[in-house]
């Protein structure tokens, strides 16, 4: 009978992990260097892959200024013998400037690829009006600690348009006949080992091709030369033909030392002219992070043209042989703080 037992049990276990699922998507925290002094900003890049074999679209902290936290961190210290001491885990609860509205933004996640966002640990500035700055290193002694992010959606109204919930034991209501991306009550990323410091942390950034000491677009960066910098990115990104869009410049997009973060675009813009599209900019100076959206507009209907096209046709019944349309057009429209 001890044996059957034993026998019966092992054959359980086994056809428990069975029905055991990977994840539909993996959390990666990183940064660019593991050694911070504590009084600088600390840039921690939160990535979102997909495992699954299926699109779907996740929750991201977007613009949102109140309620709970989708993101926040949690501080580990580690012993001799790998005991991890909980040393602090940040308030869910968010306690920023409301007068703007905010709100969480949904990003499509293609079947194995992947998505990533950055917040800001000390950027004393942006704290209370931008959720990526909405984040503070805890007052911990000097030394090693192991970071990871909790991931909690559950509370946003979309979310079980995104999600599908498991229960502590890893099984859906619906025996994984969701296309949603399934998940408990909250993911983990995983660890990331921090080291704070009580000395001048230098860091250093080596030259590029797209960014050399000399580089046009930085120095008008840490002058806060807003209007330089809008026609240096106009210069690269606009056109108004076909022709033109073979002179466009992505040098903008590249890594450069006082860019901090550039946004991907939107997943999908309106096929009717003229439309939109935009990214959000965080660029970074001695002074501090100054956050930026550059606006696009695609497309152009020339109104005089069209006017005068519309009366041909009502006099004559033809088109008259202009356009009075360019779909292969792009013009920077707005650049301005948000």
């Amino acid at each position: 009978m001890k044996y059957f037992s034993i026998f019966f049990l092992t054959l359980l276990s086994i056809s428990t992990l069975a029905d055991l699922r990977p994840y539909d998507f993996d959390i990666l925290i990183s940064s660019d260097r593991n050694r911070y002094n504590r009084n600088e900003v600390i840039q921690l890049n939160i990535t979102f892959t997909s495992m699954a074999r299926h699109t779907n679209g996740i929750l991201l902290p977007g613009t949102k200024n109140k309620g709970k936290r989708l993101l926040y961190l949690a501080y580990y210290s580690v012993d001799g013998n790998d005991f991890y001491t909980n040393m602090h885990t940040e308030n869910r609860v968010i306690t920023m400037d409301t007068s703007n509205f905010g709100q969480v933004h949904w990003k499509n996640l293609y079947a194995g690829k992947s998505v990533t966002i950055p917040i800001f640990l000390n950027d004393t500035i942006n704290y209370r009006t931008n959720n990526a700055a909405h984040h503070k290193l805890p007052n911990l002694p000097a030394g090693k600690y192991q970071v990871f992010a909790w991931y909690a959606p559950w509370e946003e109204p979309m979310a079980e348009q995104a999600f599908a919930k498991l229960n502590p034991f890893g099984r859906p209501h619906d025996d994984f006949t969701s296309k949603r991306f399934y998940m408990q009550e909250n993911q983990q990323s995983n660890y990331f080992l921090l080291t704070i410091s009580d000395d001048l942390v230098k860091h250093e950034w080596s030259p590029t091709r797209d960014c050399p000491l000399n580089c046009h677009f930085c120095e008008a960066i840490e002058k806060s030369d807003w209007n330089s910098l809008e026609r240096l990115i106009l210069k690269q990104t606009d056109y108004n033909n076909k022709l033109g869009m073979n002179f466009t410049d992505t040098n903008w997009l590249q890594p450069h030392r006082n860019i901090a973060w550039i946004y991907e675009g939107p997943d999908a813009i309106l096929a009717s002219l003229p439309t939109y599209t935009y990214r959000s900019i965080i660029f970074k100076t001695q002074a501090g992070y100054f956050y930026y959206a550059a606006t696009w507009q695609l497309g152009i209907i020339y109104t005089g043209r069209s006017r005068i096209q519309q009366l041909f046709r009502w006099a004559t019944r033809l088109n008259a042989p202009i356009r009075s349309s360019e779909v292969d057009y792009k013009e920077l429209v707005k650049f301005a703080p948000y």
